[in-house]
């Protein structure tokens, strides 16, 4: 597949309308270089989904339940999915480590 023609802010809206049956979707934003335009063939998506239901969830509970809802879908392509509160993803901003001060700063709202 050419990643280079993937279209990450289409697929990143068409997998949040399809998790808005499991938890309350708020926002999705996408990270790293297809947020920032550098997605080469070899590329992944990486998404941020940002949802109040998590604040009562456990870190691998959010993975298993994200990971889970892309089963079946009929474009297969590598996604790293990170489900976080929305204050959890402001806090990525005062973060000591310049890795997610990045995530946090690459990030580009997709959905709504």
């Amino acid at each position: 597949m050419d990643r280079e023609r993937i279209n990450a802010k289409k697929i990143a809206r068409d997998y949040a309308k399809s998790i808005a049956s499991a938890v309350q979707v708020e926002e999705v934003v996408l990270f790293g270089s297809s947020a920032r335009g550098q997605m080469r063939y070899d590329s992944d998506i990486d998404l941020i989904v940002l949802s109040p239901d998590f604040a009562r969830m456990p870190l691998m509970e959010r993975l298993q339940l994200l990971n889970s809802m892309r089963r079946g879908s009929a474009l297969q392509v590598p996604m790293d999915i990170i489900g976080l509160t929305a204050k959890e993803f402001a806090d990525l901003k005062k973060s000591e480590s310049p890795n997610l001060r990045r995530i946090y700063k690459d990030a580009r709202r997709v959905y709504p």
